[in-house]
């Protein structure tokens, strides 16, 4: 028996006329197949200039920020250089790899070469999210015929996680989605030896993806084991890979990170001991975790937690959901994204079972899931980023943006400069950049908007700066629509922030 035929499960009807392989070995491609594999790059097309669009319009309208966009454009302009990768709005010199592991963000130094701009990083996310698209939709086309496959491809692309991730500007797990879409459709289809290659270049994401592919590892050598002819070879590859999975996350936190952090020692352990305060208390803490729960839930109808796919999600929701910071509960932010793909696969695993069931309310329930998840996904949309879309005021042009950009020419190319949060990503292809009030230094050029702020200072709090930066002798040359440049010749001493302010700062730069 073939790994495809046993991975999941004894045959089932017709799956012969559908496998998959029929093309690698040159057999000739039904129209309907070739139709559902043109339909699969159709919605991930889509897919990709809807978030491109979507990314780069924020950007123009100065809804990106310097946290954290700012800083993943600092390291892959590093790493474009050919340095070690630097983030100094985290610290002057700060190497990241005391921060977060995720040297795969160095494959888009080439990229950035040529095209140095924080747009790159913006259009780099669509494209490798867009990407994701493909490998879920092929699986649901092959699984739930080409209607129900185009309803789950398309509730996919719009689902609320995808879009957090790309409303919260750019971060490494962008590289994950696409990893971990491919690796758990080719797991949901039976293609176990593809199963682990696509999963071992999570670990060069992010540290805690060692556990989700350890995880990962696991589901294959069960299913490897469980097959009418197990294959051995496979059950070794999959046991090997969940020790690889666990033995880098080790090495990773306990050791890299540890070498590189200028504390010595993985800097997000007070999330998990108590370090980092709950200010919300545990009524708080547990509305939220529900709630994320409710609508992880929502999206498959519940329909995911029929397949063991689904553990995979564990060790994500886990770190989270023990975490003592309040932005790792919720909804809002990045932190659910390499959630979607494995839950819409794992209803997918879990389709044809459904369909087969003794019950008929499950059998007649899964021949509307898909376009139930379908409508829950665009039922969903108003609450979530892509709602902008729709609106007439995101695709104007803004005139604080001109603004701002003509202010940003004003200051040298180069030189130091600290900025106002959402300045930051106008500045940091062209200049060093720290964020404004930066506690540690006093900067030899500002560029300030004194009309909005918010972290890691009021408002209010980062004008009282700006004017004991002009009283210890900094020049304005340069003020419109709210905003301002200073330019501080020669630099001196920093200036009093406040003891909220550095608070503020301190804890800013330690969200994880």
């Amino acid at each position: 028996m073939s790994e495809y035929s046993t991975a999941v499960g004894p045959p089932l009807p017709g799956r012969a006329r559908h496998d998959p392989r029929r093309l690698e070995r040159g057999a000739p491609a039904a129209p309907a197949r070739l139709a559902s594999r043109a339909l699969s790059w159709l919605l991930a097309g889509c897919a990709c200039a809807l978030y491109a669009a979507h990314g780069v319009r924020r950007q123009h309208r100065l809804e990106t920020t310097g946290f954290d966009l700012g800083i993943f454009e600092q390291v892959v302009r590093s790493y474009a250089h050919g340095r070690a990768p630097v983030a100094d709005l985290k610290g002057a010199g700060y190497n990241v790899f005391g921060d977060h592991f995720h040297p795969i963000l160095a494959l888009l130094a080439p990229v950035y070469r040529v095209f140095p701009a924080a747009e790159t990083l913006l259009v780099a996310q669509a494209l490798l999210v867009g990407l994701s698209v493909l490998p879920v939709t092929r699986a649901a086309v092959r699984r739930c015929g080409v209607a129900g496959g185009t309803a789950l491809g398309v509730a996919y692309a719009l689902s609320w996680g995808l879009q957090s991730l790309l409303r919260f500007d750019f971060h490494e797990v962008a590289f994950a989605v696409p990893l971990l879409a491919f690796a758990l459709a080719a797991l949901v289809e039976g293609r176990l030896r593809a199963a682990v290659a696509w999963s071992v270049p999570l670990v060069l994401v992010k540290e805690d993806l060692g556990v989700t592919v350890a995880v990962v590892g696991l589901l294959v050598a069960h299913r490897a084991a469980r097959a009418l002819e197990p294959d051995r070879a496979v059950v070794r590859y999959g046991f090997a890979l969940a020790v690889f999975g666990l033995v880098v996350a080790a090495l990773v936190v306990g050791v890299v990170l540890p070498a590189a952090n200028p504390d010595g020692g993985y800097p997000y352990w007070d999330s998990f001991t108590g370090g980092s305060a709950d200010t919300l208390g545990p009524g708080a803490r547990v509305e939220q975790q529900l709630h994320t729960v409710w609508l992880l839930l929502l999206v498959t109808g519940g329909a995911a937690l029929r397949s063991p796919v689904v553990l995979v999600a564990l060790p994500t929701l886990g770190w989270r959901f023990l975490s003592d910071v309040p932005l790792h509960w919720g909804t809002h932010f990045h932190y659910s994204a390499t959630l979607m793909p494995v839950l819409f696969l794992a209803l997918i695993d879990a389709w044809p079972r459904l369909r087969a069931a003794r019950r008929w309310v499950v059998r007649g329930y899964a021949r509307v899931l898909p376009v139930g998840c379908l409508l829950v996904a665009v039922l969903l949309v108003r609450d979530f980023p892509f709602r902008d879309l729709s609106h007439a005021t995101f695709w104007r042009g803004d005139p604080r943006y001109a603004a701002a950009r003509h202010m940003v020419d004003l200051v040298p190319e180069g030189v130091p400069v600290s900025a106002t949060n959402h300045l930051v990503p106008q500045l940091t292809s062209r200049n060093v950049v720290s964020l404004l009030p930066d506690p540690r230094i006093r900067p030899g050029w500002v560029v300030a908007d004194t009309w909005a702020a918010g972290f890691p200072v009021p408002v209010a709090e980062q004008n009282a700066y700006l004017g004991r930066l002009r009283a210890a002798g900094c020049v304005q040359v340069g003020a419109e629509l709210g905003f301002v440049v200073l330019r501080c010749d020669p630099p001196g001493p920093a200036p009093a922030v406040g003891i909220g302010g550095v608070r503020a700062y301190r804890a800013g730069t330690r969200v994880k």
